[in-house]
């Protein structure tokens, strides 16, 4: 099924000051995005701009992982699938539901369960030892993640580190209990926020906090391009900071008026535009302006975008 969107341009809507990287207008068509549409199913918007439906309908998305070549990881609430563009969507059953994914350096996929965690290497599913990592904190792991050839799990309370086949704790320093929130990769590592604010993690493996306005709550959703944060606000608001600088400070302010909720799900393409998905919306900000897409003119966007991802320069939309 392909529509043809009609799309509102918002000439004047955001202020995006330097968040745009130039070349925008060279990247944009370069790629395509995969939405993740609760209750309708993947949804790919093709490089041109037309959006289509891929496999099944799914109710509940829980993450999306890229692995190269425009293949994608998809956690489900039924099961994982893999996506191999331009049409094939391959579910593999997992006797559980998978939640929070990453791959592997060899293309293994490592997925957490209600308990436990488990690996898939393309023909089984293989339980993850760990150790001694409380039982607990095993039925309550918020992200996976693998930064080389070390497995990382970020739970509610701890960072878990898996070297060879050894755990440790590996928490930001200072913290009693993590409380996590967020995470998105950095280039060299991640960040997380947690109620007690920002932190860094950095090749070589060392946390450091970020000073981070007091009178701003953490951000629920988070998205990093270069030393680039944008972080989520309530409202609909997106802020921008400067990761590189001592201390954080909002720099600009993108809002588009009638967008109420917080964002699902941030995104950053290549070329520097931000994708912002919430509810039946996909909101884009450019150099341009700023592109809204809704269920009201495009029947696919029927629920809740729940997660996207953008291939390269990502589609063209103007």
């Amino acid at each position: 099924m392909r529509a043809r969107v009609l799309l509102l341009l918002l000439l004047a809507a955001c202020d995006c000051g330097d968040a745009a990287a130039p070349g925008q207008d060279e990247l944009a068509g370069t790629g395509s995005a995969l939405l993740g549409v609760g209750g309708v199913g993947l949804v790919v918007v093709d490089p041109d701009g037309t959006t289509r439906q891929v496999g099944p309908r799914i109710g509940t998305f829980y993450e999306m992982v890229p692995a190269g070549e425009g293949r994608v990881w998809i956690s489900t609430l039924t099961k994982l699938y893999r996506y191999d563009p331009p049409d094939t969507l391959t579910g593999i059953d997992a006797d559980g539901v998978p939640i929070h994914i990453d791959v592997g350096p060899e293309g293994q996929v490592f997925a957490s369960f209600f308990e436990g965690v488990r690996t898939w290497d393309g023909t089984a599913w293989q339980d993850v030892d760990l150790g001694a990592i409380p039982q607990d904190e095993q039925r309550d792991i918020k992200r996976v993640v693998v930064l080389g050839d070390e497995l990382w799990l970020f739970t509610f309370a701890h960072v878990w580190r898996r070297q060879g086949s050894q755990w440790s704790t590996h928490d930001p320093p200072d913290l009693d209990e993590l409380r996590f929130r967020h995470l998105v990769r950095t280039a060299d590592g991640v960040l997380i926020a947690s109620d007690d604010g920002l932190h860094r993690l950095d090749a070589n493996r060392t946390w450091a906090r970020l000073d981070y306005p007091d009178d701003r709550s953490v951000p629920t959703r988070m998205a990093v391009h270069g030393d680039r944060l944008f972080a989520s606000r309530p409202r609909g608001r997106i802020e921008q900071f400067t990761l590189s600088r001592a201390s954080l400070q909002p720099e600009s302010d993108l809002q588009v008026e009638g967008i109420e909720f917080i964002a699902d799900t941030l995104a950053v393409d290549e070329g520097g535009r931000l994708w912002q998905s919430t509810r039946d919306t996909l909101v884009v900000h450019g150099e341009a302006g700023t592109v809204i897409r809704t269920a009201e003119f495009d029947p696919l966007l029927a629920g809740f975008v729940r997660h996207l991802w953008v291939d390269r320069g990502g589609p063209r939309l103007d």
